[in-house]
């Protein structure tokens, strides 16, 4: 909820996340999307080293609806790459 916002408690959470698969699993990249204009989480995904891939309509199950989502890819060298960079800055 809303007293959670901001705190980074998602950047966090999905960072360990992303550390275990990578670690865990021999994949080179892992594509994900968020709702256009849904800009926390897309902050979420750039702080852990998600780039922009493009745009497309996408099936919502809670709207019921098609709508306009932002493609993302992150790639296991990016990843820790941006771990590399938060750890420099903590």
């Amino acid at each position: 909820g809303a007293p959670w916002h901001g705190r980074g408690f998602m950047t966090e959470a999905l960072g360990a996340l992303l550390a275990h698969v990578f670690e865990k699993r021999d994949l080179s990249e892992i594509r994900s999307s968020a709702f256009a204009g849904n800009r926390a989480s897309l902050r979420v995904q750039e702080k852990l080293g998600f780039a922009v891939t493009g745009t497309a309509d996408i099936w919502s199950v809670p709207r019921q609806a098609m709508v306009g989502a932002v493609t993302t890819r992150l790639t296991r060298a990016a990843f820790f790459a941006a771990r590399s960079i938060q750890a420099e800055a903590a």
